[in-house]
């Protein structure tokens, strides 16, 4: 249990303190990033998350709030308060940052029963070099895509979840941000869409045509390049299209080019050695 409080204490107390370490970084810079970002301690009038909040405490408080500050028209501009959309993109970002932290803190945690449970039943444990080493054998992979994989999630899921929340505000013209507040408002604005005819039409046909064009580009694209994958790896298959890449004065280019499929090559049969070896230069006359 003591890596649900400090993530790496279980791992330090089984004996792998660099695993311990590596999990006890991450739980400090995740304190360490609320603390500098936040107002630690509060004021004289308690914590507010809106105020004293850091990057995660603020973050999540706007993204369920969307503020509650809205912004004056003044003799110098506009009043400082919130912004709904901006409060919504950051509770994202925060939200999708903890999610990762909870697995890891969670991967932190099994790990720790895991081989607690080994050395009760007397068996030995891995080093924290072992580990290590295992951890690069078998997950190098996901070692590799886990900077891909990061970007896609802030660079493509995001702008999809953040499109998915505003149809659930009341963001319309007449609550345009950062003059006004943008509140949750649940089902309401479907409900609208559905009272009037008009509407209704209009986004029955674009709900199906998104649907069905959602469906038919995933299975045409996956079903014919996997064919494709098929049959271009299929022995019987004569001649097989390869793409060879040649190196041209403004830089690399690919081309396709057909190769012949050649058949599996057969060790030779062991027979005495030949003390005799070829050569160019020793090339038969045919004088």
């Amino acid at each position: 249990m003591a890596s649900a409080v400090v993530w790496g204490a279980g791992q330090v107390l089984n004996g792998q303190p660099l695993k311990g370490a590596a999990f006890a970084l991450a739980w400090a810079g995740t304190v360490a990033t609320e603390l500098v970002t936040g107002s630690y301690p509060p004021g004289a009038g308690g914590f507010s998350p809106r105020a004293d909040g850091g990057f995660f405490v603020h973050g999540l408080w706007g993204l369920v709030t969307l503020g509650t500050q809205p912004r004056t028209m003044g003799l110098a501009g506009l009043t400082p308060g919130d912004h709904s959309i901006v409060l919504m993109v950051n509770g994202i970002i925060a939200l999708f940052v903890l999610l990762i932290l909870l697995a890891l803190g969670v991967w932190s945690v099994r790990d720790a029963w895991v081989v607690g449970q080994r050395r009760v039943r007397g068996e030995s444990v891995e080093t924290s070099r072992e580990w290590l080493r295992g951890l690069w054998r078998e997950s190098y992979a996901y070692l590799v895509l886990l900077p891909s994989m990061l970007v896609v999630l802030f660079v493509s899921v995001l702008p999809i979840v953040f499109g998915i929340l505003i149809a659930f505000t009341s963001y319309d013209r007449n609550h345009l941000p950062p003059a006004e507040l943008v509140e949750w408002v649940g089902l309401q604005n479907f409900g609208r869409v559905v009272a009037v005819a008009t509407w209704a039409r209009t986004f029955g046909g674009v709900l199906v045509w998104t649907v069905v064009w959602a469906l038919l580009a995933t299975l045409t694209t996956y079903l014919f390049g996997f064919f494709q994958a098929v049959v271009l790896a299929s022995r019987r298959v004569r001649y097989q299209v390869a793409t060879a890449t040649r190196r041209s004065p403004c830089g690399w280019s690919t081309r396709p080019t057909a190769m012949r499929s050649r058949p599996p090559s057969r060790r030779p049969t062991p027979g005495p050695a030949s003390t005799t070896r070829w050569s160019p230069r020793s090339r038969p006359s045919t004088a």
